[in-house]
């Protein structure tokens, strides 16, 4: 139960920084008196603007999505004992043949 209430905080969090985020550039943008679009524009300062958010979005993602991975790991080897120590062994942990 308290495993479940810290996922669905993770997830609120992150959804509430990025809405933050975006809402913090669109008050930006609209003070500068540029004007404010959900796509950005090409080879303009959006653009940028997007593409940073897009990889702090994405970093952060794949940092939540690997502890998630390794909690869940942990668990089934408590769960699973041996059998699962065996099979974590032979296979990769996220992407096959790679990690």
């Amino acid at each position: 139960m308290a495993r479940r209430l810290v996922d669905v905080v993770v997830i609120l969090g992150v959804a509430y920084l990025s809405f933050a985020m975006a809402l913090a550039g669109w008050i930006a943008a609209l003070r500068r008196g540029e004007g404010v679009t959900l796509l950005p524009a090409r080879g303009g300062r959006k653009a940028r603007f997007w593409e940073e958010i897009g990889l702090v979005a994405a970093v952060f993602s794949l940092l939540v999505f690997h502890r998630r991975a390794r909690l869940e790991e942990r668990v089934l080897a408590e769960r699973f004992g041996e059998e699962w120590r065996a099979y974590a062994e032979r296979t990769r942990f996220l992407v096959p043949f790679v990690y």
